[in-house]
């Protein structure tokens, strides 16, 4: 189940900076999971125990298409 949740470890300079400073950590997850099955999740993975939980969504990013315009 916890592996269902816990997509994958975001590995960013910022995450790194909350692991050292204030001992958070942070994880990709699944959209549908709520804050308390990814406390859950996490106890039940690295068996410890979970203060709290933040969460947010991100806006997925713009793509843009390169193509030639007609200009006839």
């Amino acid at each position: 189940m916890s592996r269902s949740i816990l997509i994958k470890p975001i590995i960013s300079e910022k995450s790194e900076r909350l692991t050292s400073k204030g001992n958070q950590y942070t994880f990709m997850v699944d959209k549908k999971a709520n804050k308390l099955e990814i406390k859950k999740a996490v106890e039940a993975m690295f068996s410890t125990n979970v203060v709290n939980v933040n969460t947010a969504v991100a806006p997925a990013k713009s793509r843009q298409r390169n193509t030639k315009k007609w200009c006839g």
